[in-house]
């Protein structure tokens, strides 16, 4: 999980959504993005005091020590580059302007967004897929769906005036790769009844 969250967040609400990753196991990933250190600082005061009670202590230090982050952006726009790039499985986001900031997420598995969605809320009971993109795969793809399951065909159809409008493309580019016959297949269709070229 990764937590984007700004000064206005509640640091316990943010603590509690890391510990909630960190529990999976001891490699389980856990990190907070912020453009503020005091408020990273308060974060890390909130779990040092929810640890103290945890039932699951043993196996949250030592994911913590392994896979807990904290990432101090300079500001939001980098904050939010380190998203994309990172492209996480869960993705909450509690910052100003929240429906902006989620309007430049473009590569997270699912996204939990405001104050009062924690990622555990997906787990169990907001009818999210729980079946995600991990290591990075959110750059190209997204949560399981019924299309995952689908067997799409390409179909083309293409007229002769269609076919004669990309000549020039696919005879550019067929020469550029050295493929001769691509661009004949394309030229000899383009030969008019007599054999004369268009």
């Amino acid at each position: 999980v990764m937590v984007l969250a700004d000064r206005t967040g509640n640091a316990a609400h943010v603590a509690a959504d890391l510990l909630s990753q960190a529990e999976h196991g001891p490699d389980s990933p856990a990190l907070l993005v912020t453009t503020d250190a005091r408020f990273a600082e308060s974060v890390e005061g909130e779990i040092s005091r929810q640890l103290e009670t945890a039932a699951r202590r043993h196996i949250l230090e030592r994911s913590l020590a392994a896979c807990a982050l904290v990432v101090l952006a300079p500001d939001r726009e980098a904050a939010i580059g380190f998203v994309n790039a990172y492209a996480p499985e869960h993705l909450s986001v509690d910052v100003v302007d929240v429906e902006e900031a989620v309007g430049q997420i473009v590569n997270a598995g699912s996204l939990f967004v405001g104050p009062y969605a924690p990622e555990s809320a997906g787990d169990y009971a907001s009818g999210a897929n729980h079946v995600l993109p991990t290591g990075g795969l959110a750059r190209s793809s997204g949560a399981l769906s019924v299309e995952s399951f689908g067997k799409h065909i390409q179909v083309q159809r293409i007229s002769r005036d269609g076919l004669a409008s990309i000549r020039d493309v696919v005879g550019a580019v067929a020469t550029a790769e050295g493929l001769l016959a691509h661009r004949a297949a394309v030229e000899i269709r383009l030969a008019d009844a007599g054999g004369a070229e268009l």
